[in-house]
């Protein structure tokens, strides 16, 4: 879709964010990080509010409705915000898809996430698709069962109509003046599915470990994290967990779209992005040598080829705001 064409252009400037800004709330609310490939922005512009991130509060659930210019991919290792109550429902406005855990939903699923479960997450959100985050303050044992099954739920067609409209009036910020028929609904069908049997969680991938896959990602990402001297290596992760090298390729092109090489690369650039806005950071080298970046020249072309714009440009701006603000 052209950027002329975006949906509801009568949406408030005033709820579109910087890329960074729009992270951080991203990150608070699904406690995940945000991650788009060179081929996924296809518009350069992480220096302009292009993020739109819109909030309204009702009894018990709170809606935040987001949309960005070009595809992200939303990575939670595990969902565990501070009110240990809650319940996370993701799904599209419209009825643009959207990917969660290597399946695209269909215009009458939604996908459940239950701060008890303490299951991994992927969202994969195409460009220009408006999707809608639905704190709700409820979590039965129930629904922890259905957030442990990893896969979209699928809903009564009454219920989508319901939260749908719910939906475009909190991404049109409009709730506080509508009437509480789709909240109503949201509540009526996590009541309802306490009452169901979960479904099924896909069958494991096959390999030598044992481990399941929510507790498989998690443990890969965090090597990549922790990857301190030593560069991160998938022969070397793959032996630690005693599964085959193929089977975590599988593994993250199915959750995330990404094969884990290029899931890493993008996760250091990211990370180097983060570092290199912190005050206590003092220089562009000092935030490659925090994240053992190895191949300076490499990763600089790598960077600005991503942002659009230098290491050394991203240090001085956000310093500078630093200082003005200071």
């Amino acid at each position: 879709m052209h950027k002329d064409h975006l949906p509801h252009p009568c949406l408030s400037p005033d709820h579109f964010y910087f890329l960074d800004e729009f992270n951080i709330r991203l990150s608070e609310l699904t406690c995940g990080k945000m991650m788009f490939d060179y081929d996924q922005c296809v518009e350069h512009n992480v220096n302009i509010p292009h993020c739109y991130f819109h909030q309204g509060k009702r009894p018990r659930v709170r809606y935040t409705a987001i949309m960005l210019k070009h595809d992200v991919t939303l990575i939670s290792s595990c969902y565990q915000p501070s009110n240990t109550k809650l319940s996370l429902v993701i799904m599209s406005i419209d009825e643009g898809r959207i990917c969660f855990n290597g399946v695209w939903l269909s215009k009458s699923q939604i996908a459940l996430v239950s701060a008890q479960s303490s299951v991994p997450f992927v969202v994969n959100i195409p460009a220009y698709t408006r999707v809608l985050l639905a704190e709700i303050d409820d979590t039965g044992k129930q629904l922890r069962e259905f957030s442990n099954a990893l896969i979209p739920l699928d809903v009564n067609q009454q219920y989508m109509n319901k939260l749908r409209i719910t939906a475009d009036i909190t991404d049109r910020g409009q709730l506080e003046n509508s009437p509480l028929g789709g909240t109503r609904a949201l509540l009526k069908l996590t009541t309802e599915l306490q009452q169901q049997v979960p479904p099924l969680r896909p069958q494991s991938l096959k390999g030598r470990s044992r481990l399941p896959r929510k507790v498989l990602i998690p443990k890969i990402v965090s090597q990549m994290e922790q990857d301190g001297i030593t560069p991160f290596s998938l022969n070397r992760t793959a032996e630690a967990l005693n599964i085959s090298t193929k089977t975590i390729n599988q593994l993250f092109k199915h959750y995330t779209g990404f094969a884990p090489k290029r899931f890493y690369l993008l996760m250091k650039l990211f990370a180097f992005r983060q570092e290199l806005q912190k005050p206590a950071t003092e220089s562009v080298i000092q935030a490659a040598s925090n994240i053992n970046i190895d191949g300076w020249s490499r990763y600089a072309a790598r960077y600005q080829r991503l942002f659009a714009e230098t290491p050394n440009k991203t240090y001085q701006s956000s310093h500078k705001q630093q200082t003005d603000t200071a």
